[in-house]
């Protein structure tokens, strides 16, 4: 699934939804999700808006807040909308809310204080429960964002401040690093051979112990700190 995925924040601390949207716009970054991110500090406004017809893949709910809280939210959320689709993630101070608001099937409960490590768990369970994975690379170069094929890329190098992006025919570039990058197709065949290099193990024609050649013949090395390790690698994917 390649999709924008709609969130929304809700609590009445200003403090907190700038926490919360801050780290889901890291979070999403890092697995390549698109996400838009919408902040209610009332849980009224936010209901209203759902009946209304709004719809939010997954919405961060405070428990406690002045007007409607939490758990009413949900109830209008589950019982009078019938919405079962929405995920729930809670967030409170409260652990004893844990299983007041079993009832409304909620995805996860976030402990206050927050730390991206606790939204990130919340996110991960967010991305196996909504299928979600992103089969296009992004960049920017300008103000324009391009896409593509993850299966199309062949390798990307690291130029400076730059990195360039290779396909069969052609090449393109963008500000970045080459980490940022290794971090976002993790989950895919991709594999850091060089500090200049990471390729996709899809496109490798023919390994020797020092290099790869790529699908369009370019013969790129292996750091020799790396060999052993991408020996050891090639094994197990000649195995599979």
């Amino acid at each position: 699934m390649d999709k924008t995925i709609k969130i929304a924040v809700v609590d009445d601390d200003d403090l907190v939804c700038s926490q919360v949207e801050t780290l889901l716009i890291t979070i999403t970054k890092k697995y390549g999700i698109y996400c838009e991110v919408d902040i209610y500090n009332s849980g009224d406004v936010f209901q209203n808006h759902l009946r209304s017809g709004l719809f939010y893949d997954v919405v961060f709910l405070d428990i406690e807040m002045d007007g409607a809280s939490g758990i009413e939210v949900s109830r209008i959320l589950r019982e009078t909308l019938g919405n079962e689709s929405t995920q729930i993630v809670y967030i409170s101070g409260k652990t004893e809310y844990a299983i007041e608001v079993f009832d409304f099937d909620p995805i996860h409960f976030l402990p206050k204080p927050l730390t991206e490590e606790k939204i990130e768990k919340a996110f991960v369970k967010l991305m196996h429960k909504l299928n979600l994975k992103a089969e296009a690379f992004s960049y920017k170069v300008g103000h324009d964002v391009h896409r593509v094929a993850i299966r199309d890329i062949l390798y990307f190098e690291n130029n400076k401040r730059k990195v360039i992006i290779y396909f069969r025919n052609q090449k393109d570039e963008f500000y970045g690093d080459l980490e940022n990058v290794e971090q976002q197709l993790r989950h895919y065949h991709f594999i850091r051979i060089h500090k200049s290099y990471l390729v996709n193990l899809l496109q490798v024609r023919r390994f020797t112990y020092e290099t790869v050649e790529m699908a369009n013949h370019a013969v790129l090395p292996i750091a020799q700190s790396k060999r052993s390790e991408i020996r050891e690698m090639q094994f197990v994917w000649n195995q599979e």
